[in-house]
């Protein structure tokens, strides 16, 4: 029998769907995350669940995923794939978006935790690479913690080589791997050595083996794909219009700066010729060198 088509997990509606379809899976990866055992997981809930039947393949829709976790935590994850140079204020805007409207009509006291999650297959910090990073509200000259309720975190996939022992143990790595995976056959070896993977796999190749979900994950993708070139195409006819007018504005300076180059030589050219008239004129009507120099300011 056929394999189904592969997509690699950070397809965002690949992603999306077997989180929203597997129990195990969404508690195996929160539990990661939030560096806790699965069994402290308690209760898990998807707070925006999709119908994959419908047509979701606009480019501006957003498949990240809303969860409340032990009824106290809200946690939301997005994958990103491509880079998003001002991720630092969306990953912020998300965290805040949550806050805000997580309990409306509650006290301050009752508001839940907050953690905003982004796993991002490519280098986030250049100059300060990790593996998992997690940031939070601190006093900046004690260091003190302002409050530990709201906090963003990042899972870099490309630094998987700086991974810490914390890191492993709490299945960070195991993800990265499941994220990073490129077929069936790798998934398949990963699923082999850890029973979460072997969950994550399966439902991977039960929604690929679905018609419905099959077509919608291959109809995203192409409208993913039609946005890049969509950019690219915007960011070439940029570039090819701002070499044009550079072009453009350095012929006219070079134009500019030929013709005053040009008139100051012609000015020079004809002063000499004056001076030399003048010289031999006066030469002529029996003037003196002195003369002639203090006539000529020499």
């Amino acid at each position: 029998m056929c394999e189904p088509k592969f997509y690699q997990l950070t397809n965002d509606l690949l992603f999306h769907i077997v989180m929203q379809k597997s129990e195990v899976a969404l508690k195996g990866l929160v539990a990661s995350l939030l560096s806790k055992k699965v069994e402290e997981i308690t209760s898990v809930e998807v707070l925006n669940p999709i119908d994959y039947s419908q047509r979701i393949s606009g480019k501006r829709i957003i498949l990240d995923v809303n969860a409340r976790v032990n009824k106290d935590t809200l946690v939301n994850i997005e994958v990103q794939v491509r880079r998003f140079e001002a991720w630092h204020l969306r990953s912020l805007f998300y965290a805040a978006r949550m806050a805000a409207q997580s309990h409306p009509g509650k006290t301050y006291a009752e508001l839940p935790i907050i953690r905003q999650f982004s796993i991002l297959d490519y280098t986030f910090e250049e100059e300060d690479s990790a593996f998992f990073s997690e940031y939070e509200l601190q006093n900046q000259k004690t260091g003190k913690t302002y409050t530990d309720r709201f906090r963003i975190a990042i899972m870099d996939l490309t630094q998987r080589n700086l991974a810490t022992p914390d890191d492993i143990a709490s299945g960070r790595l195991i993800w990265a791997d499941l994220f990073k995976a490129k077929s069936w056959e790798e998934l398949d070896q990963l699923a082999k050595k850890d029973t979460l993977a072997r969950e994550v796999v399966d439902i991977m190749r039960t929604a690929m083996k679905d018609d419905g979900i099959s077509f919608a994950i291959n109809e995203r993708e192409i409208a993913e794909m039609d946005a890049l070139t969509r950019e690219k195409s915007a960011e070439r006819c940029g570039l090819e219009r701002g070499l044009e007018q550079g072009w453009q504005q350095g012929l006219a300076r070079g134009l500019e700066e030929g013709i005053e180059k040009g008139m100051e030589k012609g000015m020079e050219k004809g002063t000499a010729r004056s001076r030399e008239a003048i010289r031999s004129n006066m030469i002529r009507a029996g003037f003196t060198e002195e003369q002639i120099a203090l006539a000529l300011g020499e």
